[in-house]
């Protein structure tokens, strides 16, 4: 846990320098998700929760995108939604947006979105998740976390062209989604 907080605070540091650049590879997507999933299978079940990663048939195995960042977005924000969730489920769904444009690699744009059954984030808190350092009442409250986390979720999504958006109804859950070329 302590290595977790020293990362995000080392991982932030390294964005407001203006340090923190995109690692472009290829890899296995599927693989990714999985490896995600099985991160999270046992504190799911130990909270009694249904975990669901979804992706359609026409979602690519293989892409060319920064994996590590790609990670760290998918985990904070399926972290939160375990952290928040008392009953119910949560899901990761991965939907293929189709063709950005003709190129020999076939650019497609990728939706991923993270949605919960949890206690909801209240509306006049929606505007400040993403704020360094912020930390809603319920996250004081079982004091976890630095209150970065979304934050840097929301820097690496733009670094990948992206927005972090949040849509959420307190006492009936949240989901956050972003896209990735």
């Amino acid at each position: 846990h302590l290595l977790s907080l020293i990362n995000d605070v080392l991982e932030f540091s390294k964005i407001e320098a203006d340090r923190a650049v995109l690692n472009l590879e290829d890899f296995d997507l599927h693989r990714l998700l999985f490896d995600i999933e099985e991160v999270f299978r046992l504190k799911v079940q130990e909270k009694g929760l249904s975990l669901a990663f979804v992706f359609e048939t026409d979602v690519p195995q293989n892409i060319h995108a920064d994996q590590s960042k790609l990670r760290q977005i998918l985990i904070n924000l399926l972290g939160n939604a375990v952290k928040f969730t008392q009953n119910g489920r949560i899901t990761l769904c991965v939907k293929n947006m189709g063709l950005v444009k003709e190129t020999p690699t076939n650019e497609c744009l990728l939706h991923f979105e993270v949605a919960d059954t949890g206690v909801g984030i209240a509306p006049e808190e929606q505007e400040q998740i993403f704020d360094a350092f912020f930390q809603s009442d319920r996250q004081r409250s079982c004091q976890e976390g630095t209150g970065l986390g979304l934050s840097i979720s929301q820097r690496f999504a733009e670094m990948m062209g992206s927005v972090l958006k949040v849509n959420s109804e307190a006492g009936k859950g949240t989901t956050f989604s972003f896209d990735v070329r």
